[in-house]
This record gives structure tokens, sequence and C-alpha cells, in this order.
């Protein structure tokens, strides 16, 4: 299975597709060499397929020595690389010799038993054979990919075949290809891409310099391999899939920017909260002195001026600390976090092209929410659908809050007014004294009340907004950063790829600089 993904992964990157000429000269280039069995060269013979539309002196490029026209009666005259044809609006077919190095060396081992062998070694053997094809890609260029320099290699696609004896062959093995059982002749083809791990950094790719046969023999002999290269990629008009990339890139920089903003408020409003649980605190804790004082003065334990005087202080304080919570602005901090809420949703629902009732049925019906796959957009719909979720129950929450601090604050308002009217009647006369104690005792214990109801739904409003705070950020880290840094990832790939496809297309031939099209067809061959 992982053998059959680096297959399909090597043949996706450098699948090639043969170019339509649009020049009125066609050049084919074609590149014959015969290999030693260990992949050295013996020797190369360079073809070249001329199409020419209309009989005139056809202008051509060759390295080559001792050319010959192997078609017609065609003449040329050669100055340094540059060939004057005298065309007579036939198609050309001439030949010629070079000691050029090929763009890919080959290097061929052989094994009997895991042991390295000589091929001489094991002809007639018996055993386990073990054949690796290693290729060197030997056109290394240095590229500007966003701005770095970076080493690649003009991308090339090598098809390996060769022919084995099913009679004496059993159990036989490729790395990167196919087994084609014909009955009496096992046909084992292979594919190769020599340099591209180095220029793609892919671990899937990590081997495809080698292809490695291996099977069971009663009897080695060799057959001859055939290799066919080509630095043919893809087509101009296939780039489209980097644009768009782009586009994938920009959406996702715009939902990270979203994303942060939102998380920021959340922190921002945790602290918020965190503040006006505190005030609470403190204004419970002054409200209970001032209890404490009251309860000492109906029960005598105190003078009444003393008492006084300590209630007073109490009941100052308390006031303050009421002031300084500014409940009022709270109160506008909340609607405001419920706008921001409501825009970010919008924002967030906006950005997958969908309604609410349109993206809650995707998220029901695909289960998104044990989904646990690698599917890019499925997993930006279910986390803006978690988080508009999240971003809804935190408004009805924001709802119920402004409504109960309401309530409240004009009780404590209210009660705060009848206090100090109680407390101006106790100071007018002592005679009054244990029935302004009775009523004022009273009014505070229904303040202590509400401070402490206010007490507990600021608690609960500082937990929500906490867990607001700590879901935005581990949506942010866990989902939205990890998505946006694979698509950065993929980013990075589709520009290294793209370059790739532009050193393929600017590749002009082995032997002169006006190929459309060049193959390197290499037999190896074992003669004593």
């Amino acid at each position: 299975m992982k053998t059959n993904k680096k297959i399909i992964t090597c043949i996706a990157l450098v699948t090639f597709l043969i170019p339509n000429a649009t020049n009125a000269l066609t050049k084919n280039e074609t590149v014959y060499s015969k290999l030693n069995y260990d992949g050295t060269r013996k020797r190369s013979i360079v073809s070249n397929h001329l199409s020419w539309t209309t009989p005139d002196t056809l202008e051509d490029n060759s390295e080559l020595e001792e050319i010959l026209n192997i078609s017609g009666e065609e003449t040329f005259e050669k100055k340094a690389n540059q060939l004057s044809w005298k065309s007579i609006g036939e198609d050309i077919f001439y030949q010629g010799n070079t000691e050029k190095k090929l763009p890919i060396d080959t290097k061929i081992t052989y094994y009997l038993n895991e042991e390295e062998k000589d091929l001489e070694e094991i002809i007639g053997k018996e055993g386990h054979i073990k054949i690796t094809i290693q290729f060197q890609n030997n056109l290394k260029n240095i590229v500007n990919i966003n701005g770095k320099q970076t080493e690649l290699y003009t991308p090339f696609v090598t098809t390996v075949g060769t022919m084995l004896d099913t009679k004496n062959d059993k159990n036989i093995q490729i790395n990167n290809g196919k087994i084609i059982n014909t009955g009496t002749r096992s046909m084992v083809v292979g594919i190769a891409s020599p340099g591209l791990y180095e220029s793609m950094q892919l671990n899937n790719l990590k081997h495809f310099n080698e292809i490695i046969i291996t099977y069971e023999t009663k009897k080695f002999s060799f057959h001859s391999i055939y290799l066919v290269s080509t630095p043919k990629m893809i087509e101009e008009n296939d780039l489209n899939v980097f644009h768009k990339m782009d586009e994938l890139y920009n959406s996702m920089y715009e939902l990270q920017k979203n994303m942060d903003l939102l998380e920021a408020g959340a922190i921002e409003l945790e602290k918020g909260a965190n503040t006006v649980t505190n005030g609470t605190k403190e204004l419970v804790a002054g409200l209970n002195n001032a209890q404490n004082a009251i309860i000492q003065l109906t029960n005598g334990a105190i003078s009444l001026e003393n008492g006084l005087k300590q209630l007073t202080s109490s009941l100052k304080i308390s006031k303050q600390e009421l002031e300084k919570m500014n409940l009022d602005n709270s109160l506008k901090n909340l609607n405001k976090l419920k706008e921001q809420n409501t825009t970010t949703s919008n924002n967030l629902l906006k950005q997958t092209g969908l309604n609410k009732t349109e993206l809650t049925a995707i998220y029901q019906n695909q289960n998104l929410q044990n989904y646990q796959g690698q599917d890019e957009k499925l997993l930006v719909l279910k986390s803006t659908y978690e988080m508009i979720t999240l971003l809804d129950a935190n408004n009805k929450a924001i709802d119920t809050t402004i409504t109960t601090q309401k309530t409240i604050n004009s009780k404590i308002n209210t009660l705060m007014d009848s206090l100090n009217s109680s407390l101006n009647a106790l100071e007018k006369g002592s005679t009054k004294l244990s029935s302004g104690l009775n009523q004022f005792n009273q009014g505070f214990s229904s303040l202590s009340d509400g401070a402490n109801k206010l007490q507990n739904g600021m608690n609960s409003l500082y937990q929500g907004t906490k867990n607001l705070s700590n879901g935005a950020s581990a949506l942010n880290k866990q989902g939205i950063t990890k998505l946006n840094n694979s698509v950065r990832t993929l980013k990075q790939y589709s520009n290294t790829l793209e370059a790739l496809t532009k050193l393929s297309q600017s590749y002009q031939g082995f032997t002169s600089n006006n190929s459309n099209e060049t193959y390197f067809i290499s037999v190896v061959n074992y003669s004593k």
C-alpha cells in the first residue's frame, strides 16, 4: 500500500504531456545509447527529425559530428553549430555522433543472495537475485523561489523495462513499478525521476532515484534492460493550478488574520470580566462588614456613636466600590462584544459561501464533529461551524447577563438610596433608633443578598468568557493555525513544482538549442 501511494505521488508530480508545436519548424531529438551491464556508456547516436512545411533554406542547430542525412538527398552547410539545410519541403531525418556526457548517469549493481557480485559471476547461478538501477541527475540549476536561491534539478521521467522468463524466475517484485505476466514471460516496468526528491524534499519521493528488481531464479540469465527518459512534464495551460493555489493561500491568510483578532478580543474580554468580578468581591466584603456593624448596634455590643461611624464608613466604601465598577460601561462593552461576535460569525459564514442552514446540514450529514481526516475544505467547514456555534452561545449568555445586571443594578441603587434615608433618620433622634435599626437591617440584608447574586452572576460571566477565550485560542492554535501552516507548506511545494515545470519547458535539447522534444533511449546489453 505504501509503495502504491509513493508511485501515485510521483506520477502526479512528473506525468508529462507532449506539447503541440506552434512554430513552422518542429524538431524532435532522440538520443540512442548503448550501455554496459554496469550502466556505463559505450556510445551514443543522436537522431533528429525536422518537420518543415515549405521549400526553403532551413536553419538548424546541432553539436553533432559526422552528420548523415538518412531520409533524402537534402544537403547542408555547417558553420560552428549552425546548420543550413536546403529543404525541398519534406521532413528531414539525420543522425550524428556525440561524446557529450548524458544528463543522467546510470549505475547498475547485481546481488546474489544479498551479496554484491559482478554480473559474470552469477550467470547460470541459482538463488535470490537483486538488481538495483540507480540514477544521478547531472542538470542542477540555481532558481529563485520566494526570494531564496534554491537548487533544483531539471526534471526527468525515466521508464525502465525488461523481460524475465517465468519458467526460471519467480516471485518477481519491483519497488516503483508493475509486473505484467504474459504467460511465458513477465514484463517488468518501473518509473523513476532522478533529482525530484532533492528538489521537492518530499519523503514519498525519497527512493525515486532508483529501481530495485528482486526475484528467485533457478538459472540466472541476463535480459536486456531498456531505459527511456524525457525532460517534459506538463503543458503551460496546466499552470492554472498554481494560480488556484495562490487564491487558496490568500483566503487562508484572511481567515488566520480574523481568528487572531477574535482570539485577542476574547482574551481582553476575559481580563475585563476578571476585573469586574474582583470588584464585586470587594463590594460584598464591604457590605458584610456593614452588616456586622448593624448586628453589633442591635445587640448593644458597641456604642451608638462608634456603630454609626463604622456603618457610615463601610457604606461609603461600598458606594465607592459600586461606582468604580462602572456597570453601565460594562454593559456597553458586553453589547459591543455581542456585535463583534455577530460580525465575526457572519464573516466566517460568508467565507464558506454557505448560509447557516446549509452549513449546519453539511456538518451533521458529514459527522464533522468526529471528523479526523485531512480534507482541507471539510476541516475549514468543521472549524467554522463550531466557532459560529460557540459565538451564538456566548451571545445568549451575554443577553442573560445584561438583563440580570440591569435588574440587580436597579435594586442596588434603590436599596442604597433607602439606606441613606434610613441612616439620616437614624441620626435625627435616638427615640427612633430601634425602629430605624430594624428597617435598616432588613434593607441591608436585601442589599447583601443582591450583592451576592451579582457576585455569582459575575463569576458565571467570568467563567463563560474564560471558556470562550480558551476555546478561541484552542481553535486558533489547533485548527486554523495548523490548517494555515498546511496551506503554507502546500504553497511552498506548488512554487517549487511551478519552478520545476519552467525548467522542464526551457529544456531545448541535448545536442542542440532548438529541440521541441527530446527523448533518451538506452539499452543495457551483456556480451563477453
